[in-house]
């Protein structure tokens, strides 16, 4: 009849999840490394990362992996690697993937994370709305932020009559096209 060939049986697994952990935000001249690890998978699940703009473009300049490593957990392999990340002023949010496959079973899972790229506004833009007022008339004068991410919040601080006297009126925030924002606020008094 059959012969045994000596080979060892394996029991083949594919990863049920995959993780990235890592900050939601950074600041400017920030870096930070992210990690992403696989569940157990027979064999070692193959990590892959995908690292994007909020156009979708592929972002390589301000990123680097670090070596994959394997370690048996008593039921399979976990696999883990680590990507550093740096801020990028070009850019509002940085999209990232993580997927785990396992080879033997073509068995993927994937895990997602957005980092935001937190940019101060470079200036601030005052105008004044209204013409010319005279002594008791209204006088509408209106504050624009550069883009930003977060949106900036405005405070206003007048003097009037030699007291400084602060006003925090309600914003309007428009999302630009590249994910930032710029707000405006506009101040009435007399």
């Amino acid at each position: 009849g059959h012969t045994w060939s000596g080979t060892t049986p394996q029991c083949l697994i594919g990863p049920s999840s995959v993780l990235i952990s890592g900050p939601s935000h950074l600041l400017p001249g920030q870096s930070a490394m992210l990690d992403c690890v696989s569940s157990s998978s027979n064999p070692p699940s193959v990590l892959h990362w995908t690292v994007q703009d909020d156009r979708g473009r592929q972002v390589d300049r301000y990123t680097q992996v670090s070596d994959t490593s394997t370690t048996w957990s008593g039921t399979g392999w976990v696999t883990s690697s680590t990507l550093h990340l740096s801020h990028d002023t070009t850019i509002s949010h940085i999209h990232l993937q993580c997927t785990a496959t396992n080879t033997a079973l073509q068995h993927k899972v994937k895990d997602m994370l957005v980092v935001a790229m937190h940019t101060a506004p470079t200036t601030v833009t005052i105008s004044v709305l209204s013409h010319q007022a005279t002594g008791g008339e209204t006088v509408q004068v209106e504050c624009v932020s550069s883009p930003s991410v977060p949106p900036a919040h405005l405070h206003w601080a007048v003097l009037q009559d030699r007291q400084r006297v602060e006003f925090t009126p309600v914003e309007e925030v428009e999302e630009m096209e590249d994910g930032s924002w710029i707000t405006r606020s506009v101040l009435e008094f007399v």
